[in-house]
This record gives structure tokens, C-alpha cells and sequence, in this order.
């Protein structure tokens, strides 16, 4: 996995697009009108602001895949799983460049000690 820092995303680049966009409006929320084309359709989606960083099919990779011919993360398969959805709702959070979305709200989770983390 590499080393991402977050500190100004506004300077991060795409070689595959121009300057990524910072929604500073809203917090970690990827544009629904610009949703990569391979997303699985359902609630979570990468939109093509994605820059390649591999940290979402780091936390998900059950979730997330590379687009090889783009160089874009996309949404290959829908969380189907207590599990799962906590990783990719983990990899919404952490998103350098606020690239993945989640339409609708999100589940409330809660870390029941020895259990792990469960959606409600």
C-alpha cells in the first residue's frame, strides 16, 4: 500500500484528468454526475476524480477494483455483508481526494468488543 497524505488534495493530480476537485462544501462526498463507468450499480461508486492512490482496494478489496485501461478505482461488487460495508464506508472516510460515494444515508455502525463492527 502507499504512503498517502491528505493535506491539500486540492493539489493532487490525475495524469488522466486535470486537477482534482476538493468538495469543500461537503465532506467526503464523491459527484454523483461523474460516476466511473464500470461502478456496479448500487449505493457505493467511485467517481472519476479517483488519482489511482489504491488505498480503497487496500481497505476493500472485495469492494473496489482498478480500471487497468483508466487508471481509475471502481465499485466491482456492492458490499453484501455487515463486513464489507464497513470497509467500503471506511474507505469513503479516508478517501484522499473524496472520490467515493454512497447514495442514500449511511448505516450506523457500533464495535461490539469481540465481535467487531456491526451495521445496523
Amino acid at each position: 500500500m502507499r504512503n498517502i497524505t491528505a493535506e491539500n488534495p486540492e493539489s493532487v493530480k490525475n495524469p488522466g484528468n486535470s486537477a482534482v476537485k476538493h468538495h469543500s462544501t461537503n465532506p467526503i462526498m464523491a459527484d454523483p454526475t461523474e460516476k466511473h463507468p464500470l461502478n456496479l450499480p448500487g449505493p457505493f461508486y467511485n467517481d472519476t476524480s479517483c488519482v489511482d492512490c489504491d488505498l480503497c482496494r487496500e481497505m476493500a478489496p472485495t469492494v473496489f477494483r482498478r480500471d487497468d485501461e483508466r487508471g481509475f478505482s471502481y465499485v466491482w461488487h456492492q458490499p453484501g455483508t455487515p463486513e464489507e460495508t464497513a470497509l467500503a464506508e471506511d474507505a469513503v472516510s479516508l478517501c484522499p481526494t473524496e472520490s467515493i460515494g454512497r447514495d442514500g444515508q449511511p448505516e450506523s455502525r457500533q464495535v461490539i468488543p469481540g465481535q467487531g463492527t456491526t451495521t445496523r
